[in-house]
């Protein structure tokens, strides 16, 4: 990074329930600091709704920018890989790097590479300019009105009771209570409005087999739901899933054996698998509408193939990103 750079920052004001405002001038002041110091131009974006992030990250990298910063949630993060790509899967500018500053509800993504909690501890990335290539999920699946879809993720794929988790979330003020909080409380409700449902899993194109499931993960980071370490395994850069099941869980196992999702202890539970594909086709027969979570957001429903591609894109990390040489 010490040469001159080209800088896109992708701001959604709205993170953390709007709470991103109380920060952004010591934000921009401390970037536009760095930035004056090392001869690099920055141009700060603000998104405004829905697909934003995604539209103004594709405008900056078709115009030549060689880092792009997503100031935001796992939402935000989320829209702007989504930018990443044309539509047959390459880059569109392939030298570009990502940058994450999370100022979101669960910050998973954040935890997964390395990134502490502070602004700064952000920045450092940025600063040192340590990269890594990591892979990218795709998920094909059918979104809400009824017509196949597609989304790039970073992070983890899940579907089932995590799907109605996001709904919660999306719908309530415990974002303000912060990540674990607010995803236990949400976690705890779903369990209310949601019924454990029989799908077909197939890995790496084998023979479909039959699971009660209360959620599956598709991981290539380690933490969903607002810190839970769903697949402590996970590797950004392994090209492999980590394919995690819970399998008939219900509120009574939450409440009890909860911890150990947090603590990332739970793989040999009872009623949990964990194994490892580079696809993973699920589907469901029985009628019922089974809810997707990307990223911490629901595009959509069951049937959907999930695929890792391998070292699809350079991110700057923190200092433990959860890598195979690290």
């Amino acid at each position: 990074m010490s040469e001159p750079r080209k800088i896109a920052a992708i701001v959604n004001p709205k993170s953390t329930a709007g709470r991103l405002g109380c920060t952004s001038r010591t934000l921009t002041s401390l970037v536009d600091r760095w930035c004056a110091e090392h001869g690099h131009r920055i141009d700060w974006l603000v998104t405004r709704g829905p697909g934003d992030a995604t539209s103004l990250a594709r405008t900056a990298l078709h115009n030549g920018a060689e880092t792009v910063i997503s100031v935001g949630g796992d939402g935000t993060h989320n829209e702007v890989v989504n930018a990443w790509f044309d539509g047959s899967g390459n880059p569109i500018n392939a030298g570009a790097s990502l940058g994450v500053i999370d100022c979101g509800t669960g910050s998973d993504l954040r935890k997964s590479l390395g990134i502490g909690r502070r602004i700064e501890d952000s920045l450092s990335g940025l600063q040192s300019g340590t990269t890594a290539d990591i892979d990218v999920g795709v998920v094909a699946f059918v979104d809400h009105t009824g017509a196949p879809a597609q989304r790039h993720f970073l992070n983890v794929a899940s579907l089932g009771l995590s799907g109605v988790v996001d709904k919660h979330i999306a719908r309530s003020r415990l974002r303000w209570a912060g990540g674990r909080a607010a995803f236990a409380v949400a976690t705890a409700r779903s369990f209310l409005d949601y019924r454990n449902t029989v799908i077909s899993v197939a890995l790496d194109g084998g023979q479909p087999e039959e699971q009660l499931v209360c959620a599956l993960a598709a991981a290539n980071g380690r933490y969903f739901g607002g810190g839970m370490k769903v697949a402590p395994e996970a590797l950004l850069d392994d090209g492999l899933l980590d394919v995690v099941c819970l399998g008939d869980f219900h509120l009574h196992d939450f409440l009890l054996r909860g911890h150990h999702l947090y603590r990332g202890t739970h793989l040999n539970l009872e009623k949990v698998w964990h194994r490892r594909a580079g696809t993973v086709a699920v589907t469901c027969e029985c009628g019922t509408q089974v809810l997707l979570d990307v990223d911490g957001e629901t595009p959509g429903r069951l049937p959907a193939t999930i695929r890792i591609m391998p070292s699809a894109l350079r991110v700057l990390v923190g200092n433990s990103v959860c890598l195979t040489l690290s």
